[in-house]
Order: structure tokens, then sequence, then C-alpha cells
């Protein structure tokens, strides 16, 4: 479970990685086209800000996944008991589920009314898939760490 939690991680960093490499790529090629040769690549412009949406959403989850996500600390010291952080992945995971819950409902939604990205012709339901996968993806590795709480990635310290 441990591998494929890890392996989870690496799909969801190279699939965010790649999703930015082409909203810079586009948006370099949107200002290249104009600025050389007056002109601009149709659509360039939306895919790279929906492409930006499925980067920024994994980035939800792999904060998740490396336990880098931001935190309030002013609570850390006041119930000093070992299930503590347990408790708090597990209302992680709830809050999580009930978010994916509802993001579900909007890309159904989204699906039945037919919304479109207008400039590129395309459905963006495919698009949305992201929110819901991103709550749940987090959901799940919240319950991860509260059942083995040892494969939670120290956090990040911070000044």
């Amino acid at each position: 479970m441990r591998l494929f939690v890890q392996l989870l991680l690496w799909l969801e960093s190279t699939v965010a990685v790649l999703a930015y490499l082409l909203t810079a790529t586009l948006l370099l090629s949107q200002v290249l086209a104009r600025e050389i040769f007056t002109t601009s690549i149709d659509g360039g412009a939306k895919v790279a800000v929906l492409s930006a949406i499925i980067a920024g959403s994994l980035g939800m989850v792999i904060a998740t996944g490396e336990n880098a996500h931001l935190r309030p600390t002013f609570a850390d010291g006041v119930l000093p008991y070992k299930w503590t952080p347990r408790v708090g992945d597990i209302l992680s995971a709830i809050l999580h589920i009930f978010l994916g819950y509802f993001a579900i409902k909007f890309v159904v939604q989204s699906h039945e009314f037919k919304d479109m990205a207008e400039l590129i012709r395309v459905p963006l339901w495919p698009f949305q898939l992201v929110f819901p996968y991103m709550f749940f993806s987090s959901a799940f590795k919240h319950l991860i760490f509260a059942w083995q709480p040892e494969w939670k990635p120290r956090p990040i310290l911070r000044d």
C-alpha cells in the first residue's frame, strides 16, 4: 500500500509538471506569435488556462501527499496525545469527501448543461474531473495517514 501511495504521488507530480510545461509553452508561444509574427494561436490561452487549473489542482493533492500544505500550528501542543494527528487526518478526509461529493455534482451538472470552452469548442466536464479527483485523492491520503501515521512525511519546516 505504501508503494501504491508513492507511485500515485509520482504520477500526480508528473502530470502536474507536464500541465505546467504545457501552460508555459503555450503562453510563451502566444507572446512570440504575437510579437514576431503579428498573429496568435487560436485557443492557446484557453488551453493554457485549463492546463494551469489541472496543474494547480494537482498541486493540492501533491501537498497533501508530501505533508506540505499550509496549516495552523497554534494548537499543536494543546492536545499532546498520540492519536491527535490521526483525528486531524480523519477530519481532513471527511472534509475532502464532502467537497468531492459536491465536485462530482458540479461536473455532472456541467455535462448535463453541455458547458463548453467556447473558443476551442470542447466540453468542459473532462477538464473539471480534476476537481473530484483532487478531493478524493486527498481524502484517500489522509485516511492512509490516519491508518499508518508513520507513512506521513515529516512536515517541511518554515520560518
